[in-house]
């Protein structure tokens, strides 16, 4: 969480090749894509992971079909806005499809861990506490071999014994041998152009739970937590929080072409999913969304947690309200707000500013007007007032070419504490 401490004019610039952060990242073929593993990828996080007080950045890289690909990029923060990277140095050496990343302290020694996900296998680095991270994998008991396309991940200590236990979505259970190429399959075009195929048409996969042991170790507790029950999905994006306020996290997990998922915390180690109860799962004509990024924030200040969710180009972007939250035997409501209608490309981040009584939201992604060019839309999408009415943020740029820079978006805001920021996958 960051807090805002003044009023001020808000001019977001882009210093990203000033500080240091000059890398390419990588993910599929730059003129072509043949397959839709080559359309998703690339989070990003944002922590501390030397105890120096400043924040460093860890940026998932992925590889092309050929095998061009480099380790994900870790960059260390001098305290005085500038970035160098220390991947190798660090033991960021593992290359590949990486998808996503979350961070958090799962063996309670008071540094920072990654879990990265991948197309393949995922990867946990432990924080060592020297400025490196080891690959401790196998050694936590997590899979190292088969083939998952691990998509959003999150610590959460589900069952409350101080332990941070992982959730991680899972895609596409996706074969490429077996997978048609573009166009020729009529799951394989969209708008009348031939695009990769996906995701529908191709075999959906299954989520997990993973339940931390205490000794470094996580089993997998998917099957008596009730997580595979709902069946499998086309799962994105995922965020843990108590949406309820009995005191136990819950978990939405944003769906591609899927109804998403609203697992709710029983409190005994189990969950019940309650998606469509809720009314989350789908848009507010009941109908199936392309679901990417998402993000929580009590927007309306009610004391409940709402729901922020991104969709792929040609949808609209949904806010979910969540009404009351009143008991904790019955989960809340939410209402999905038809007014919400920016069309968010590709899989996307949200960043909550809640400055003079208002939340502002920052939506970043990509869409794929054509699979051999992309173009990159960055945009402050909307300004929302408590009051529940939407207008037009001030929006200098918004779309420019993968290969230029984001100039700035100017808004003003006004003093109220926090920001509260969830980073999705997006394209690249």
């Amino acid at each position: 969480m960051i807090s805002l401490a003044f009023a001020a004019e808000l001019n977001f610039i882009d210093r990203g090749s000033d500080a240091g952060l000059k890398e390419t990242n990588t993910f599929g073929g730059k003129t072509q894509k043949t397959f839709i593993l080559e359309s998703t990828g690339n989070g990003v996080a944002i922590f501390d992971y030397d105890g120096d007080g400043h924040n460093d950045i860890f940026i998932a890289n992925g590889t092309t079909l050929q095998g061009e690909g480099g380790p994900s990029f870790l960059y260390h923060n001098d305290g005085k806005g500038n970035f160098t990277l220390v991947s190798d140095a660090a033991g960021i050496t593992k290359k590949g499809w990486a998808q996503g990343v979350c961070a958090g302290d799962y063996d309670n020694d008071g540094r920072t861990d990654l879990l990265v996900t991948y197309y393949g296998t995922n990867v946990l680095y432990r924080n060592l506490g020297n400025g490196r991270f080891a690959d401790v994998t196998k050694q936590a008991g997590l899979p190292v071999t088969g083939v998952r396309w691990g998509a959003g991940c999150s610590f959460t200590d589900y069952d409350r014994d101080g332990k941070l236990d992982l959730f991680i979505s899972n895609y596409v259970d996706l074969d490429m041998n077996a997978t048609p190429k573009p166009g020729q399959d009529p799951t394989c075009q969209f708008k009348g152009l031939p695009t990769a195929c996906g995701p529908r048409g191709l075999p959906a996969a299954a989520n997990v739970l993973y339940h931390n042991n205490g000794d470094g170790t996580f089993t997998d507790v998917s099957v008596p937590a009730g997580i595979l029950k709902p069946g499998r999905r086309y799962g994105l994006g995922v965020v843990a929080a108590d949406f309820d306020n009995d005191g136990w996290p819950d978990i939405y997990v944003a769906c591609d072409m899927t109804p998403s998922l609203l697992y709710h915390n029983l409190g005994n180690g189990k969950f019940e999913e309650r998606a469509v109860e809720s009314g989350v799962a789908y848009n507010f004509d009941g109908r199936l969304q392309a679901g990417m990024g998402v993000a929580v924030a009590d927007y309306d200040g009610n004391g409940f947690l709402d729901i922020a969710k991104t969709n792929f180009s040609g949808d609209l972007t949904s806010l979910f309200k969540n009404e009351d939250g009143s008991s904790s035997a019955m989960f809340p409501r939410m209402r999905a707000w038809r007014r919400t209608s920016y069309s968010a490309g590709g899989l996307s981040s949200w960043m909550w500013i809640t400055t003079g009584g208002k939340i502002w939201l920052w939506q970043t992604g990509t869409c794929i007007r054509k699979w051999s060019k992309a173009r990159l839309e960055k945009s402050i999408c909307r300004k929302l007032c408590c009051t529940g009415t939407w207008v037009t943020a001030s929006l200098q740029t918004s779309v420019r070419t993968v290969d230029r820079p984001f100039k700035r978006c100017g808004l003003r805001a006004e003093w109220r504490p926090g920001i509260w920021m969830a980073t999705g996958i997006r394209r690249s």
